[in-house]
């Protein structure tokens, strides 16, 4: 019975050992295959056949559209690729140096008439635990479209004899964007394929059936995701993507309107409300929000261009309001009096300006000058009604000279005298009637003088 138990014991530890050495192999076999595409030599005789560069990249974009995009494989990205000049004595000592496993090379030259000639490729694929070539095949093709099928038969013989992977194949069509000026950049599996910067923009890719994909679509403008999709499909299946963006727009209260006037607004002739938010807008188009009033004058507009993912802020008004006003004023003690008048907020302002005016007094004449600095508030009404009332407060500082001295305008020689006032102001449209009263602190006593002045402000 000691035996036996022994035994049962044995063969535990015995079967713990080789399950974890299966642990380690199946981890071990997640590691990504390091492969290099490298673009092939071109040994053809140039001067004869000035194309014959193009029969390189044609091979080479097959190769790496397809190959370089499998997840279990490790590929450099194509520009890395192209930078690669190796020779086939080079070969082993380069796989050494940059720890690659499978490099995928060779040549071609043309031959034949120089309008239609034949393409040889001397296909290579070097295995670094072989130290050798596994691969080492000529192929012969028209430069038609029998070099795409020819290409293909290459391709097949990489995949199954260096790479073990299934010659089999399903395809993403990329198709269908509606993007209007919007660009972004497409990859796949975390390398870019390519910039898409227009509507017919069409791509196909072939891949692996029954793996993985990840399909990634990043604005350029400000590298935002657009779309992420993890795609599998099976043995020759085909599947289109595209992508349409879509954005936002936020109508805010219309500004400076009459409270008495009603209005209405439209977003390209559809009608909306002030405050809303309108949501799956496509984008890369142009839009125009209009605001019409209770006559159908329409008395504002926008035109705007939507982008992805944008939430556009539009803020309407009745009518587009400087913050500056020049205003002129006769009868306010003043024979004349100009300013200019700021708004910060739409029912506050504050204003400076300087008042001038002749007078005799017996034998003498004087003339006055009267800076002044002042601000109001309207609690009735703004800038976009017709008919305003306001109300504010002024001060200002009399300078009394004589004739001959004011004409100079010698600062010198005079009489100041301090003023602080009140005044309110009624208004329609333009014109501006404005009673005020002024506390005028003289050099010998204080009292209280007033105007009525009348002008406009534009």
């Amino acid at each position: 019975m000691r035996r036996f138990a022994i035994l049962i014991f044995c063969i535990f530890l015995f079967s713990v050992a080789f399950s974890d050495e299966n642990v380690k192999i199946s981890i071990g076999s997640e590691k990504k295959i390091k492969v290099l595409i490298i673009p092939f030599n071109n040994e053809a005789n140039k001067k004869i056949y000035k194309n014959s560069s193009l029969y390189r990249e044609i091979l080479f974009r097959s190769f790496y559209s397809f190959i370089g995009f499998i997840p279990s494989l490790d590929v450099p990205d194509d520009d890395v690729l192209r930078n690669i000049n190796l020779g086939s004595a080079l070969v082993e000592k380069f796989a050494e140096e940059k720890n690659v496993d499978i490099i995928i090379y060779g040549n071609y030259h043309l031959e034949g008439e120089r309008k239609e000639p034949e393409v040889v490729y001397n296909l290579k694929v070097w295995d670094s635990s072989k130290k050798t070539n596994i691969i080492d095949l000529k192929y012969k093709t028209s430069t038609g479209r029998e070099i795409f099928d020819t290409i293909d038969e290459m391709m097949s013989k990489v995949l199954t004899s260096a790479l073990n992977i299934s010659a089999d194949s399903a395809t993403i069509v990329f198709e269908n964007f509606n993007i209007g000026k919007e660009q972004y950049e497409l990859f796949v599996n975390n390398k870019k394929i390519d910039t898409i910067t227009n509507t017919d923009y069409n791509y196909k890719l072939r891949i692996v059936p029954d793996v993985d994909y990840v399909v990634q679509l990043k604005r350029k403008r400000d590298n935002g995701e657009a779309l992420h999709s993890v795609i599998r499909l099976q043995k020759y299946q085909i599947i289109s993507i595209g992508y349409t963006g879509y954005g936002k727009v936020q109508v805010n209260s219309i500004a400076y309107k009459d409270n008495l006037k009603k209005y209405s607004l439209f977003l390209n002739d559809k009608e909306v409300v002030e405050g809303q938010l309108i949501s799956n807008l496509q984008a890369g188009l142009k839009y125009t929000l209009s605001v019409k009033n209770d006559r159908q004058e329409e008395v504002f507009r926008e035109d705007f261009y939507l982008r992805d993912a944008e939430v556009k802020v539009v803020n309407p008004c009745e009518k587009d309001y400087s913050p500056w006003h020049f205003k002129a004023l006769t009868l306010d003690r003043n024979f004349l009096t100009l300013g200019i008048d700021y708004f910060p907020w739409r029912y506050f302002w504050v204003g400076i300006g300087a008042g001038a005016s002749y007078a005799s007094v017996g034998s003498n004449s004087l003339f006055f000058l009267s800076p002044f600095v002042e601000a109001g508030y309207y609690f009735m009404g703004d800038m976009a009604y017709d008919l305003r009332i306001g109300a504010g407060v002024v001060g200002r500082v009399n300078i009394f000279m004589p004739e001959d001295v004011g004409k100079s305008m010698d600062f010198s020689v005079g009489n100041y005298s301090p003023n602080a006032g009140i005044f309110v102001q009624l208004e329609w449209r333009f014109i501006v009637l404005r009673p005020v009263a002024y506390l005028v602190f003289g050099k010998e006593d204080i009292f209280f003088s007033y105007g009525l002045g009348i002008g406009f402000r534009l």
